[in-house]
């Protein structure tokens, strides 16, 4: 293979979420954690931490840093809440699917 052809593969592999709402507007970042926190913050943070997501046994929404390896991951997504970002692209994407379904949010979501 040429390295033409790898480093398209390598591009094609990044996977990234578009998120539609029920009022058409899209949610779409080249970052997908950038893709996640608008989803939180349209939901709603309370909402959203209320459901108890976790991964690597961290909130996924939280109101202090963790005390662990993780804290570099976690980055502030209104003042003093936390989003946990640590976790693959498919984690965010069940995470989004969850949020969606568990509080009837009518949103699309689609991988690109």
């Amino acid at each position: 293979e040429s390295t033409t052809e790898q480093q398209e593969e390598k591009k094609a592999a990044r996977m990234k979420i578009r998120v539609t709402t029920p009022e058409g507007k899209d949610i779409y970042y080249n970052k997908v954690w950038w893709t996640l926190r608008d989803v939180i913050l349209y939901a709603g943070i309370g909402r959203v931490q209320a459901l108890g997501l976790r991964e690597a046994d961290v909130p996924l929404v939280s109101d202090h840093l963790e005390d662990s390896n993780y804290a570099k991951a976690q980055h502030e997504i209104a003042p003093g809440v936390y989003l946990f970002t640590n976790t693959s692209t498919l984690t965010k994407l069940k995470e989004l699917n969850i949020i969606n379904e568990k509080l009837g949010l009518g949103m699309t979501i689609k991988t690109e």
